[in-house]
């Protein structure tokens, strides 16, 4: 069985809420569940953010404190927890959780022993309470709970990451979860009592535990963190794998892309863990079965060399040993049956190439994809050892210059690419535009990593999200030189960079991939080819490890001094951009063209750094931002004045006939239709419309013709009819004023007919349930609904309309 949810592919967790609790009135409420009663033992966690420890006891959790279980803070700042129902347990005298500053709390039981953690450590624990969890029928509560019949002890400040567990975790477990953005469908090995992980990413869903659970809002709005480097979540996880036990697996799947026949490329960052025995076969990535059955396979051999195998190994192709080392490694094979040819790619370069004897077709059949292990029985002992990120299949033979231009990406492009990044929907597939939550198994000890733990087996991967817009932009150039910087030495070590173009620098951003146990060790500094050095970094880590950021002018945080999680500034490895040390535009006005240079110096001992890559963009161009505001018609909840959250693409088409595109972005918009669209490919002589086009609705235009006076433009098609050319919009809702893009617009041809009511009503009868386009409402299910509102726009002969 398989869902497609209504998140679609981002960049690494680059969509990060938490959730603002008025106080009085807010809360988010889950109608009961048998998930939600668990009997012989439960922990609830949650990060929290109070704005001030008001007159009584806040709920963080709240299942009834009087029958049930329920987790809060009092008024004196001690966390409080019931696990039966009329008894609490509190926390130290001495441990307060403080206002406007994160903190991990989590309590513990299971019938005989409580405890109580705090940023993953054991405040205290008691074994004076005993029997079974407090179950009843009430609602699940986040935010708030219950006096008698009144809902109350309302949660005054922020909440991310609530959840909820069948099982007493201990201190190791909670300490080493407590950073990651953890939501898990049908959770197995390490996360099978996971029931409910609640992100409050601006729909109040949970998508963990045995089923997918919406919660209902009740005025609780959202704090975008997106674009802000935080010391609370991890924004870059991966696949930890022992050797001996563990692997990841996940089901054939509808729409998951498992099955390329004529052409493929399989892509894998990898980090071997050279440390004790080491498997003589490893299986990175292979979709296999029975007992020496697998279409194609990925495979690493202990002495270094890389196997890409196809059809059972009727066709392969190795390496020699290249991979000798601990550190990250970028591996990749490609084929295509038009040339038979295929080609293995390390870090970007090729190493191996063959063509094979008669174009085969790629074998497809229902066998699951693995990664870090096999389904074909006979080679079930051959296991990774390490840790494994940004595993991607694609249906078609890429170029070496497509997988160099990308492997550093976090969001690649998306079309005929399935991918699997660990990161939030830890155990999701990545397909075209769609998420889908499959059968999935954590084999052994299999778990994600947490990069603020700094641990030295677990190191951060090499990837980067594109929250400044500066790395994915065009004119990028890139070093992938790979190197250890010298320990203990005041002269350091220096790569180069050639930019060949001319012209001013302007807007400059860098990254820098380094893994490094110790950053505080560090100073990295950059030099412009008029030998001009910048300071992007001077030993200010918050003893964290690893560098795997932008820098950015316009970055949300400067690097912390100390380690404390709510002092100034965010610690290593500071995903996903940060603000240099000293500012990069004192660099405006020099010519971009010759030789750039990292110097990268090491000034203590014990701790070492490699530099996976860095690079500069040198577009001389800023990007702009459309902060812009639309509702899709059937996704509109009138009484909570709220949406259903989804993505939406933005053209901007230029006012004159034919009104070719300048410009395309992509965005989520939030659930007050509120979406920030980035565009590095338009100036401020430009004067375009706004175009919106949404999977399912009908491209609607803007009224009129506008151009940047800044770097940001504010647009709202939901305040008025007339905000939308020609009015083509629906009214939706008199207080507050709200009008919508109208959807049915199920094949895109620009109007809703009679063709789009037979695809709901097929899909309707067909009880097909997911990211489908006929699914009008965003509820994940085609039902009546859904045809009701292709019927009636369909009737008013709803279309486009353009200048």
């Amino acid at each position: 069985m398989f869902f497609l949810s209504h998140q679609t592919l981002t960049a690494q967790y680059s969509t990060n809420y938490a959730g603002s609790f008025n106080g009085f009135s807010s809360y988010v409420a889950f109608p009961n569940s048998s998930d939600f009663n668990p009997v012989g033992a439960i922990t609830l966690e949650a990060w929290v953010n109070p704005t001030s420890l008001i007159g009584n006891t806040m709920a963080v959790i709240g299942k009834n404190y009087q029958s049930s279980y329920f987790l809060g803070i009092q008024s004196s700042g001690r966390v409080v927890f019931y696990p039966r129902g009329g008894q609490s347990f509190r926390s130290r005298v001495n441990s307060v959780i403080q206002a406007n500053k994160w903190t991990h709390i989590a309590a513990t039981y299971d019938g005989s022993l409580t405890a109580i953690y705090i940023n993953g450590v054991l405040d205290t624990s008691s074994t004076g309470y005993s029997g079974a969890i407090g179950v009843n029928t009430d609602s699940l509560f986040i935010g708030a709970d219950r006096i008698g019949a009144a809902t109350s002890l309302f949660f005054y400040g922020k909440l991310e990451n609530v959840r909820l567990w069948a099982i007493a975790r201990n201190a190791f477990v909670i300490s080493e979860h407590r950073f990651i953005p953890l939501e898990v469908i049908y959770p197995t090995g390490y996360y099978s009592d996971l029931r409910l992980s609640l992100q409050l990413d601006g729909d109040f869903g949970s998508y963990s535990g045995n089923n997918f659970y919406f919660g209902f809002n009740r005025n609780v709005s959202v704090t975008n963190y997106s674009n802000k480097g935080v010391n609370y979540l991890d924004y870059n996880n991966s696949l930890v794998l022992n050797g001996i036990s563990d692997y990841f697996s996940a089901a054939p799947t509808t729409g998951s892309g498992f099955n390329p026949t004529t052409g493929i490329t399989l892509e894998s960052w990898i980090r071997r863990d050279t440390t004790g025995t080491q498997p003589a076969v490893q299986n990175i990535l292979n979709k296999s079965g029975g007992t020496t059955r697998y279409n194609y396979g990925l495979l690493l051999y202990s002495s270094g060399s890389v196997l890409f195998a196809l059809n059972s190994e009727g066709f392969t192709l190795g390496t020699p040993a290249l991979i000798t080392n601990g550190q990250w490694t970028h591996v990749a094979a490609t084929y295509s049956s038009l040339t038979g040819k295929a080609v293995i790619y390390i870090n970007g370069d090729s190493v191996a190439g063959s063509t094979y004897s008669g174009n085969p077709l790629i074998q497809s059949n229902n066998d699951a994809v693995y990664i870090g292990g096999i389904g074909a029985s006979n080679y079930s002992s051959n296991r990774f050892k390490g840790q494994i990120d940004g595993v991607r299949i694609w249906n078609y033979q890429r170029t070496g210059a497509h997988i160099r231009e990308n492997m550093y990406k976090a969001a690649p492009p998306i079309a005929g690419l399935t991918f699997f990044n660990f990161d939030k929907y830890t155990n999701a597939i990545y397909s075209e535009e769609s998420t889908i939550f499959s059968t999935t198994t954590f084999a052994g000890l299999s778990h994600i990593s947490s990069s603020h733990l700094g641990k030295a087996v677990e190191k951060t991967s090499p990837m980067l999200s594109d929250v400044t817009g500066g790395y994915y932009s065009p004119g990028f150039t890139t070093s992938r030189r790979r190197f250890f910087v010298p320990d203990v030495s005041a002269v350091g070590i220096t790569d180069s960079l050639f930019v060949s173009s001319g012209g001013d620098v302007s807007n400059l951003k860098v990254f820098v991939l380094m893994n490094h146990t110790y950053l505080s060790d560090m100073e990295v500094l950059l030099i412009s080819p008029a030998g001009s050095a910048i300071s992007l970094f001077n030993r200010r880590a918050g003893n964290g490890d690893d560098m795997m950021t932008i820098f950015s002018d316009g970055a949300d945080s400067n690097a912390s001094v100390d380690n404390n999680l709510n002092s100034p500034g965010i610690t290593a490895p500071f995903s996903p951009a940060i603000k240099p040390l000293s500012q990069l535009s004192f660099l405006n006005g020099q010519n971009k063209f010759g030789w750039w240079k990292l110097k990268l110096i090491d000034y203590a001992s014990g701790d070492h750094g490699y530099v996976h890559g860095w690079g500069i963009n040198q577009t001389g161009a800023a990007d702009k931002t459309v902060i812009l505001s639309s509702l899709v018609q059937g996704f509109y909840n009138s009484s909570l004045d709220k949406t259903v959250r989804d993505t939406m693409k933005v053209f901007l088409r230029h006012v004159n006939s034919p009104y070719p595109i300048l410009d395309t972005a992509k965005s989520y918009f939030d659930s007050t239709g509120k979406g920030s669209y980035k565009f590095d490919n338009i100036s401020f002589n430009d004067i375009f419309y706004f175009v919106l086009k949404h999977r399912n609705s009908i491209e609607t235009w803007s009224s009129a013709a506008y151009q940047f006076s800044t770097d940001i433009l504010h647009y709202n098609f939901t305040l008025a009819q007339s905000q939308a050319y020609g009015s083509n919009q629906v009214f939706l809702n008199n207080s507050p004023t709200r009008f919508a893009i109208f959807n049915g617009d199920v094949n895109q041809d620009d109007i809703v007919d009679s063709q789009d009511i037979v695809l709901v009503y097929n899909d309707m009868i067909n009880f097909n349930g997911g990211y489908l386009k006929t699914d009008l409402t965003g509820d994940n299910f085609t039902d009546v609904s859904d045809l009701v509102i292709a019927f009636n726009n369909s009737n008013a002969f709803v279309s486009k309309v353009t200048p």
